[in-house]
């Protein structure tokens, strides 16, 4: 994800979270929520999802779990990305 946020243009103002590092701040604005995940983290990803989608928020969802089960991914998010997402995700 730090990688993808450099690629942003430059006026946008990136936050980025890990979860095992920092607390989630529920109460966030933002117009993009970005999630990566595995696997095992699947149901939590789908839930951080549900939670922001419910606030309006643009959910985008990548990483191994969803390359491999697109379809799934599609329910909890606005955008998915299937594979690597450095050759999707273009800065302007």
């Amino acid at each position: 994800m730090p990688y993808l946020a450099a690629r942003v243009p430059p006026d946008w103002h990136v936050i980025h979270i890990d979860e095992e590092a920092e607390e989630i701040d529920w109460n966030i604005e933002a117009d993009v929520i970005g999630i990566t995940f595995h696997t095992p983290s699947a149901y939590h990803a789908y839930d951080l999802a549900a939670h922001f989608r419910s606030r309006g928020m643009c959910v985008v969802m990548g990483g191994p779990h969803v390359t491999l089960v697109p379809e799934e991914a599609r329910q909890y998010a606005d955008v998915v990305f299937i594979g690597e997402a450095e050759g999707l995700w273009k800065s302007s």
